[in-house]
């Protein structure tokens, strides 16, 4: 083949492949919901792939939402930055969306990322940022060493324990943590208020409430999955006498 006619045969093959990349361009992919940093509020959708068989993809263009709400994107990408050596290091970075957390927990965050006209929709319960709680008291009110019951808002059926219940009375410390005494399949923690705390204003908190996420829809990609436990918290405040 002389150098005209081979011309004529790569040229358009180099062309063809300096175009905006889209999604078919990832081969076969997963939409991965994973941890992000500051992980009570946010997590990451990522678009993991083979980058060794594919090669490293950028998604210029790519746009996504979250509940209707223009979000932050990594289009993906080769990244390099000096090592400590003074050494060039680089490393392919697969495209994300930023996930902020729904207020309480019994919302879902619907995911919509669009890339040269295909969307891609993942659905999920879990990811949010609270669990709505109120203080069921018995008669006579709440007492030290007594116990009192949560009312545990939508969401609770995601939540595996709740070990971490701390409380701390206005002006007191250290404080204490709650003993569960019971679980009822409604919702409802009975939980014993420290004795060895005083009376006055408790507050009932736990910030690591460790959640079992629930995919509700994956859509215009092969396949979607959550590998990690976002984290909830609630917190709630009671009288409490001696």
């Amino acid at each position: 083949m002389n150098r005209q006619a081979l011309a004529a045969f790569v040229l358009p093959a180099l062309l063809a492949g300096c175009g905006p990349s889209d999604l078919s361009s990832l081969g076969t992919y997963k939409a991965v919901l994973r941890q992000s940093d500051p992980y009570f509020d946010s997590s990451l959708l990522v678009l993991k792939y083979d980058d060794v068989t594919t090669g490293c993809v950028t998604l210029e263009g790519m746009t996504a939402r979250v509940n209707g709400v223009d979000v932050p994107v990594n289009p993906g990408g080769t990244r390099t930055w000096m090592s400590t050596s003074l050494q060039p290091v680089s490393q392919c970075e697969h495209p994300t969306v930023s996930v902020p957390h729904a207020e309480t927990l019994g919302m879902s965050v619907v995911i919509e990322l669009t890339v040269r006209g295909e969307t891609v929709v993942v659905e999920a319960s879990g990811y949010g940022k609270e669990l709505p709680t109120e203080i069921e008291l018995p008669e006579g009110g709440a007492r030290v060493g007594g116990t009192v019951t949560l009312a545990l808002g939508e969401g609770w059926q995601n939540i595996g324990t709740f070990s971490g219940l701390f409380g701390l009375v206005e002006g007191h410390f250290p404080g204490a943590f709650l003993e569960v005494v019971d679980r009822s399949a409604d919702g409802r923690l009975t939980v014993r208020l420290p004795a060895e705390l005083p009376p006055g204003r408790m507050t009932i908190d736990s910030s690591h409430l460790e959640v079992a996420p629930t995919l509700i829809r994956c859509e215009g990609a092969p396949s979607c999955e959550t590998d990690h436990a976002p984290l909830a918290q609630l917190s709630v405040t009671v009288d409490v006498a001696p």
